[in-house]
């Protein structure tokens, strides 16, 4: 009894198809009780993303990249981290899919690559010459006609 009524029945058959979505193209999701929190969990996680950048809650870290023949540092990937005010860090696997689904993906991207850049700026500014910097973009960001831009 998983809807009193057609239109119950009918909202928590469109959730499940979102979360099937959401989770892996070409799949199949059967409704359980749990999709209801799961989904009003990322509809929570998608609106607290819109305050994430202007909250400051967004921040780089940088894996560095190492020589294989003389195990010197080359360069560095800029990494995007959320640390949400209430549910702490916010995985990237889990928040980019939610960015690229609402569109915040675009500001977010922007605002990645002008970090990266500002810091491999002051790394070069430092004496690291020989320093390169990688940056990861979505499918979205590829697709989006401002990205010559940045």
């Amino acid at each position: 009894n998983d809807g009193r009524n057609t239109e119950k029945l009918l909202q928590k058959a469109e959730q499940t198809m979102t979360l099937a979505k959401a989770r892996s193209r070409n799949r199949y999701q059967f409704y359980i009780a749990s999709v209801d929190s799961e989904m009003r969990r990322r509809r929570e996680l998608e609106k607290d993303l819109r305050e994430a950048l202007p909250g400051n809650q967004l921040y780089l870290v940088y894996q560095p990249q190492i020589s294989y023949r003389d195990h010197r540092i080359v360069g560095v990937e800029a990494l995007i981290r959320w640390q949400h005010p209430e549910h702490g860090l916010v995985p990237p696997d889990v928040f980019i899919p939610l960015a690229e689904q609402n569109g915040t993906i675009i500001a977010i991207g922007e605002w990645v690559l002008d970090q990266a850049c500002r810091q491999l700026r002051e790394w070069l500014d430092q004496g690291f010459t020989d320093l390169r910097m990688a940056v990861n973009l979505s499918t979205v960001q590829l697709h989006h006609a401002e990205l010559p831009r940045v």
